[in-house]
């Protein structure tokens, strides 16, 4: 279960990121176990904008309290955002260092929907 507070700071730094977004809810917001290195959390953000509605699925990576290995998110936001486009990876969208919004430093990008992940032991 995600605390309401979590959810409440989502909400907050995305209105910040989208201030033309109107009535903007963050819903599904569910944690990804898995990975050592950044706590992952899926969402959609729904909102209105110029008449239209709009629906972003979103992932959050944010840094761990603690953890197993110690890694750069700006070096991994930077390899999400000099491969999109040529290889398939999630849009990068975000970089937050200030840890006023999530009391962590995190970044975001696009959700990619009915996407497969592919297995390190499995033969191509």
């Amino acid at each position: 279960m995600i605390d309401k507070d979590l959810a409440d700071k989502i909400t907050a730094y995305l209105v910040h990121c989208y201030p033309d977004a109107n009535d903007l809810s963050v819903d599904e917001l569910s944690r990804i176990h898995g990975g050592a290195s950044r706590e992952t959390y899926a969402l959609t953000a729904n909102w209105s904008q110029g008449g239209e509605t709009v629906s972003k699925p979103l992932i959050f990576r944010r840094d761990p309290t603690t953890g197993l290995i110690e890694t750069e998110r700006d070096v991994e936001f930077a390899a999400y955002r000099a491969f999109h486009g040529s290889v398939p990876v999630p849009e990068p969208l975000f970089l937050e260092t200030d840890p006023k919004w999530l009391d962590r430093p995190f970044f975001v990008m696009e959700r990619i929907l009915d996407g497969q992940v592919g297995s390190p032991f499995a033969a191509d």
